[in-house]
């Protein structure tokens, strides 16, 4: 017989859209951005981060999925770990 039991707790759990995580990653991003004095402009500076004022700020505004790759690099220009990014309430 068929347990049930996982199925229906997760269909009583309350899983939110992609979107609202998007816009929490930003967010958070903003955050940790805007406490190094840092502006959008500055991740747009010539350098490899390939990062672009217009980009960053599609992530920021959660417009914009971001591959990991794309986080680790703003992670490290921001001085900080991925998981310091994702650690959003």
């Amino acid at each position: 017989m068929f347990n049930r039991e996982p199925f229906s707790y997760a269909c009583r759990m309350r899983i939110e859209p992609a979107d609202v995580y998007l816009r929490k990653l930003g967010k958070r991003i903003r955050e940790l951005r805007e406490a190094k004095g840092l502006t959008q402009e500055d991740f747009d500076d010539g350098t490899r981060l390939g990062i672009t004022a217009r980009g960053l700020q599609e992530i920021e505004y959660g417009n914009n999925n971001a591959k990991i790759y794309t986080l680790y690099k703003i992670a490290r220009r921001l001085g900080v770990n991925v998981g310091d990014l994702l650690d959003f309430k």
